[in-house]
């Protein structure tokens, strides 16, 4: 009997630690972005990679010395940018899209998506807030 008790409490300590990662991603997106920093960007889609539990993709934007700078865009998790209306066939790269959203904390070319517009249709509200 004690032996059975402590292989549940190894298991169940073992399950815990590994959706430590899980959990612990969910929480850092405060940490990476900035609420006081909302920009607005527009460009083509250059890449899309749905990485659980986040979308991430790059949006290729002309800068001012007549190049194109890539900024990284992480939504909110896959199934509840699929229930806002951000689905598979409409985020394809080379679509023109403009992105609202919170700047990353380091400054570099990172945004946390608020919402998204293609071309010139509504826009798509995924998040509220960076909380």
């Amino acid at each position: 009997m004690r032996r059975s008790a402590v292989n549940i409490l190894v298991s169940a300590m073992l399950i815990v630690m590994s959706l430590q990662n899980v959990i612990l991603a969910h929480h850092t997106y405060v940490t990476k972005y900035d609420p006081k920093k909302k920009i607005t960007i527009s460009g083509v889609i250059a890449s899309v990679r749905y990485y659980n539990p986040h979308i991430h993709f790059t949006v290729s934007v002309p800068n001012r010395s007549g190049g194109e700078t890539n900024w990284r865009v992480e939504t909110e998790s896959i199934q509840i940018t699929r229930a806002r209306g951000l689905t598979k066939a409409k985020l394809k790269v080379g679509r023109m899209v403009t992105i609202r959203g919170w700047r990353a904390r380091s400054g570099g070319a990172e945004i946390g998506l608020n919402a998204i517009r293609f071309g010139r249709g509504g826009w798509i509200r995924v998040k509220s807030s960076p909380r």
